[in-house]
């Protein structure tokens, strides 16, 4: 999530919907007292900066480096950058959720800028979304004996095992733009056209917003050998159906294979 009073926008970050990518590209235009809950790492990576507010955040929360003596944060990995920033949200700012943090408890934190602010996010088909998803939560992850079929069915059911962490705190991204069943940012774009929605916010906004100039964040998780069709069965499909039914409603998505 950015929240930025120099440029007066809000970009709810959605996940796997090149949330880091445009992180990072608003990440250049970040005032001093802007807020920046993650892709840290991602930022730093293609060129970005620290600004003032996370500078200060990492400071506070560094308690082991004030005890050793160490100032500013250049011994701090961008990790520990985005960890600090995460805890100090859930902390200070009743913000769960790190980079993603419900639509909800945005607008509780600055219900001025929440207001006045322009709000923007990006979706996602939900059948291709739901194949990216489990292969960047099994990334790092021991997943050998959990299939994406498995994956699915526990999004599905919040009372079955996940012994491998593998379900996120959203199962949908659909709490991070809405709030109780409606939409509540001023601007929805699709993934499948990322290019044109993107220039259209940077318009909208006053910023320069160009997917080219960045290198694209989290791309190479999922396997390219395996197609998007492959991974499903009417199984499948309908579970994905029952667990995005907000978006599948809200977009009109369908089965893009």
């Amino acid at each position: 999530m950015i929240l930025s009073h120099k440029h007066k926008f809000i970009f709810l970050h959605c996940r796997k919907v090149a949330g880091s990518t445009i992180t990072t590209l608003c990440n250049r235009y970040l005032g001093p007292t802007d807020i920046q809950t993650g892709a840290w790492s991602d930022t730093i990576a293609a060129g970005g900066r620290y600004n003032d507010w996370v500078v200060n955040v990492a400071q506070q929360m560094d308690g082991c480096g004030r005890r050793q003596g160490k100032t500013g944060i250049a011994h701090l990995s961008p990790n520990d950058v985005n960890r600090y920033v995460h805890r100090f949200m859930a902390k200070n700012m009743g913000m769960a959720g790190g980079a993603h943090p419900a639509a909800a408890s945005v607008r509780n934190f600055d219900p001025v800028a929440w207001q006045d602010y322009f709000k923007f996010c990006f979706v996602r088909n939900p059948w291709t979304h739901a194949v990216s998803d489990y292969y960047w939560r099994c990334n790092g992850r021991n997943c050998d004996n959990v299939s994406f079929k498995e994956f699915l069915r526990r999004l599905a059911d919040p009372e079955r095992p996940d012994p491998e962490r593998l379900v996120p705190r959203h199962r949908s991204n659909w709490d991070i733009y809405a709030i109780g069943p409606r939409v509540a940012v001023d601007f929805v774009g699709r993934y499948e056209n990322l290019e044109a929605d993107l220039a259209t916010v940077g318009e909208t906004i006053g910023i320069e917003l160009n997917l080219t100039s960045v290198p694209s964040a989290k791309a190479d998780v999922r396997p390219r050998k395996r197609s998007i069709a492959e991974h499903y069965d009417t199984e499948a499909i309908e579970l994905v159906a029952k667990i995005y039914s907000s978006e599948i409603s809200e977009f009109g998505y369908s089965p893009n294979f």
